[in-house]
């Protein structure tokens, strides 16, 4: 690696990257998986950074890599999330907006019935589901302590604990997935593909495409 002149980016987080999944004597727990990169690299991408996230589903935990310079700010317009409709309490929150009494001729109330129903659901989400994407960081931290936890002290309790922080990741993984394959409007996935960082890639490609770098005028 010195020879081709990579380094060793070092990473955040827990410091094992694999283990045995052994009970106590037998349990071997070590850091096999790292990312490197050279001077071209980092001449090209200023920030830089590795996450050490919990183990599911693999004995191997998952590495998050991010490179980039600054990110262009982008507008956010209202979208309508599939995976609202299995939430108890959406068919009621929809009812309850959408009997609000309005005025006026029938398009006009369709119209006022449409935007008090996307600016409710916008605080119905935030309220009762909040941000799926920090939720999910937050579980990927508590893992990785309860798994520092668990290593120092293999006892049923600890496991059990650390099994249902496992359960509750993936159910919101499941709901990561939908919104993913929503954006990426993908229909022929099969149900149970976990496969979201294709789907995800699809997504910035999309917005890619879409970013507007310049403009010319009359004068060119």
């Amino acid at each position: 690696m010195e020879d081709c002149g990579m380094c060793d980016l070092g990473f955040n987080g827990y410091p094992f990257t694999w283990c045995n999944g052994r009970g106590r004597r037998n349990r071997i727990s070590e850091r096999l998986d790292r990312v490197m990169i050279n001077e071209g690299w980092s001449d090209l991408f200023h920030s830089n950074r590795v996450d050490h996230k919990g183990k599911t589903g693999s004995d191997h935990s998952l590495m998050i890599f991010k490179a980039g310079n600054d990110s262009a700010e982008f507008t956010r317009y209202f979208r309508f999330l599939n995976f609202w409709t299995s939430q108890s309490s959406y068919l009621s929150t929809v009812e309850e907006i959408w009997n609000i009494d309005v005025q006026g001729n029938y398009l006009w109330v369709l119209q006022q019935k449409l935007k008090a129903i996307s600016k409710g659901l916008r605080k119905w989400s935030k309220d009762t589901i909040g941000d799926i994407f920090e939720t999910i960081k937050k579980l990927e931290t508590d893992i990785c302590r309860l798994e520092e936890i668990y290593d120092a002290n293999d006892t049923d309790n600890n496991r059990q604990t650390l099994m249902k922080a496992h359960a509750e990741y993936t159910r919101w993984l499941i709901i990561q997935k939908s919104i993913f394959k929503q954006k990426a409007r993908i229909k022929w996935a099969e149900e149970g593909d976990a496969n979201t960082k294709y789907f995800y890639s699809v997504v910035k490609e999309k917005r890619r495409k879409a970013h507007i770098h310049k403009i010319r005028d009359a004068n060119g």
